[in-house]
């Protein structure tokens, strides 16, 4: 039995590797589209379809990065704020 409680502890720790990555990877997309969307607000009513654009881009991957999450696994240790809600300052 101890060798099935061991060879749970490196699966945990790729799980958390996996999710912190995945958080990481949603940060950068949140703190690009809020960059291309100031970038296109610059254009005035020009650039709405554009931010309107990058904000369903932006909804699209966070998606699909629930759908990661789901596949990776449960998370113990999940943040108490999910990495998508953060802005770019916290």
């Amino acid at each position: 039995m101890q060798g099935s409680q061991n060879g749970k502890a490196p699966l945990q720790a790729v799980n958390e590797t996996e999710h912190m990555m995945l958080g990481e990877s949603e940060f950068m997309v949140d703190f690009f589209a809020e960059g291309a969307k100031a970038y296109w607000r610059l254009w005035g009513p020009l650039g709405a379809p554009m931010v309107h654009a990058v904000e369903e881009w932006a909804k699209l991957q966070r998606a699909y990065f629930r759908s990661l999450h789901q596949v990776v696994g449960p998370n113990d240790r999940q943040e108490s704020q999910p990495v998508s809600t953060r802005t770019p300052s916290q």
